[in-house]
């Protein structure tokens, strides 16, 4: 499913082509790692090779692969190694890739544009619903930056504590 906008995952080529960011430019810092410098000290060591339909990027670490949460800046490990990874994806595909969001997306509003990502106008971790309503189109650089703001803001916030975030269509 490498590059394919519509599908479970989006596997970034080393070089930029003229649809996809590649590695080397997705994972230079000043790009939109920088946004997550208070949240998350490791993202630095972490190379980002994909990403799901929902910007919630896949990365390697020193030995292991795990998934990185836009909207909190958290990550986890997801298997030791690209072949585990791969089978976890076909494996849990739906919850993994966002698929499910993808496919009932496309069927009401087309295709995405390409170097797209959708994300939630209340954002999950906000308890937004994970329902096509609660989604929006935004380039993906855009989606990331918005979400880091948002990652940013919770650092440090205790449950329970009110904090102002809107993201516009």
């Amino acid at each position: 499913c490498a590059g394919d906008e519509q599908n479970k995952i989006r596997l970034r080529p080393v070089h930029d082509t003229p649809n996809v960011l590649g590695m080397i430019t997705w994972n230079s810092f000043d790009l939109w790692k920088s946004h997550y410098s208070d949240s998350s000290a490791d993202i630095q060591s972490y190379t980002f090779f994909a990403e799901n339909i929902l910007g919630e990027q896949f990365f390697l670490a020193d030995d292991w692969i795990g998934q990185f949460d836009p909207e909190t800046g958290e990550s986890h490990k997801v298997a030791d190694d690209l072949n585990a990874w791969a089978a976890e994806i076909l494996t849990d595909s739906d919850y993994l890739t966002g698929q499910g969001l993808a496919r009932q997306w496309r069927k009401a509003n087309g295709r995405l544009p390409a170097g797209s990502r959708l994300i939630p106008k209340v954002p999950f971790v906000l308890q937004g619903e994970f329902d096509v309503s609660n989604l929006i189109v935004k380039p993906e650089l855009e989606a990331i930056t918005i979400r880091a703001q948002l990652a940013s803001q919770l650092a440090g916030l205790k449950d329970g504590e009110a904090i102002a975030f809107e993201i516009s269509d």
